[in-house]
């Protein structure tokens, strides 16, 4: 323990005589600037993790190099016995620990078994209320919702590449009284790889589609392989298989089955520099499923493309199209999103507008997100976020549109508050 002890004093004294070499950037960086690691420190830096950074100017376009990232890892590693860390930043050192493990054992501190640094199991989750009202030509008067949700998401390490994540929630509907029932949504363990990445189990499901054609979970297997689902560029190439519950889709498309579908699909996603670009591919297949996505052939086939270009580090300008070949009504989906600013909860005083133009077309969208315009609807959507306190978010949002086959008018008020710990 001693020699330890003694071992993390030079590092943090290492560390600290290294700060100016930090300030002025390396000619010989080789961590791209699209690297996921930036934003992870500056998050350690905002939550105050990591002190004597915080006018530092790379924030994703200043390029280091891996060893003065190892050294900024080091001292939040040390920061972590002296100071309150969230469940959140710690899982965020040991991503940063595990990425950067050869430079760090050069610097004298091995990260071979992160848990004598980090817990073994680390919680985060949300508290969050959603305020929901539509107005339309077909509905007499006005239809709302008063949501509450409370959400837990374990992780347990089970190794520097493996671990299991989970999900529980427990949401009420306040109108009703309603008491919340535990409900397991996700539990899939995770192996990630400098070059690929598995999970198994019952698995997030939301593409790079922004929502726009899956916003849930399913069961079965994800792989991805390439440079960017960590790094954060380049081309990856991400297959996935496996059943998908008619709970996943709104209980309004009339379903008729409880029996899960057949889901495979594919994605192929690149980055470089400003700009991102993909395509993907899914089908889905049921023999007891009618309506919507089972026009035809008890077969849904959706093909996808999508992109986003950021001009500076606030304006943003992203869209996706998505068509289900399948289908006879309502085939096709597409949005088109302008943003700007950052919306970032851990970060006080960070906030976001967008505006937002989006036809959902129901045989495509109709497992997607869906807050203030849903399946079948097609308008404008303007929204904002705001986080007034650290890790509190405010969102609020209004869609005006009507809808795609009657041409009745709509318009929907969504207002959120959610808490993250």
């Amino acid at each position: 323990m001693k020699c330890k002890s003694i071992g993390v004093l030079v590092m943090a004294l290492t560390v600290f005589f290294t700060n100016s070499v930090l300030a002025a950037g390396n000619p010989f960086a080789d961590v791209p600037a699209d690297h996921w690691a930036y934003e992870a420190v500056n998050n350690l830096v905002a939550d105050g993790v990591l002190t004597g950074y915080e006018d530092m100017t790379f924030k994703g376009h200043k390029e280091i190099t891996r060893q003065e990232m190892a050294m900024m890892v080091a001292r939040a590693m040390v920061a972590e016995n002296n100071v309150e860390v969230s469940s959140r930043d710690k899982q965020a050192i040991v991503q940063l620990a595990a990425e950067f493990s050869d430079e760090l054992n050069s610097l004298g501190l091995r990260v071979n078994r992160l848990e004598q640094q980090t817990d073994l199991v680390t919680w985060q989750g949300k508290a969050e209320y959603t305020y929901k009202q539509a107005r339309g030509d077909l509905l007499a008067g006005r239809d709302s919702s008063n949501a509450m949700l409370l959400r837990l998401e374990p992780a347990a390490s089970l190794s520097a590449n493996w671990q299991v994540r989970a999900r529980l929630e427990a949401a009420s509907e306040l109108s009703q009284d309603e008491t919340g029932t535990v409900t397991l949504k996700r539990l899939y363990a995770q192996g990630d790889y400098d070059s690929w990445q598995m999970k198994l189990g019952k698995l997030p499901l939301y593409t790079n589609e922004e929502g726009l054609l899956w916003d849930g979970q399913y069961s079965g297997g994800q792989a991805s392989f390439g440079g960017g689902w960590k790094r954060q560029q380049g081309a990856v190439l991400t297959l996935l298989g496996g059943r998908l519950s008619p709970q996943e889709l709104p209980s309004s498309l009339g379903l008729v089955s409880d029996e899960a579908a057949d889901l495979f699909g594919v994605n192929l996603d690149g980055t470089k520099k400003k700009g991102t670009a993909g395509a993907g591919a899914y089908r889905l297949k049921s023999d007891s499923w009618n309506k919507a996505y089972f026009a035809g052939e008890n077969t849904a086939t959706i093909w996808s493309l999508h992109g986003a270009y950021r001009f500076t580090d606030r304006l943003c300008l992203s869209g996706a199209y998505g068509e289900n070949t399948k289908a006879n009504r309502q085939d096709t989906a597409w949005q088109t999103e302008l943003a700007y600013g950052r919306y970032q909860p851990e970060a006080q005083g960070s906030w976001q507008l967008y505006s937002a133009y989006r036809q959902l077309g129901e045989a495509v969208a109709a497992a997607g997100t869906g807050d203030a315009l849903h399946y079948g609807q097609k308008g404008w959507e303007v929204g904002a976020k705001y986080a007034p306190w650290k890790n509190v978010g405010l969102i609020l949002k209004y869609g005006d549109g009507e809808e795609i086959d009657s041409h009745q008018g709509v318009k929907q008020y969504f207002a959120r508050v959610e808490c993250f710990f």
